[in-house]
């Protein structure tokens, strides 16, 4: 959790999905860890889930004003 938190304070605007995830950011670690990993991030107000057409993708939580861009 703590690397993919550090990537994407490195990289403000990256979203992937887990696949998307675990293949290009987290190389050493299987698909599972790198889930529970998003879903601990999730659940602590770090990431936000969002919906792609398709596969869940994952990035930073946005503000209520970066939302709705202010």
């Amino acid at each position: 959790a703590r690397k993919i938190k550090r990537y994407l304070l490195d990289h403000p605007n990256a979203a992937d999905s887990l696949r998307g995830i675990a293949e290009w950011w987290m190389l050493h670690y299987t698909a599972e860890a790198v889930w529970n990993a998003l879903e601990r991030l999730c659940r602590s107000g770090v990431l936000e889930r969002i919906s792609a057409g398709g596969e869940p993708v994952y990035r930073l939580k946005r503000s209520d004003c970066e939302a709705d861009g202010r």
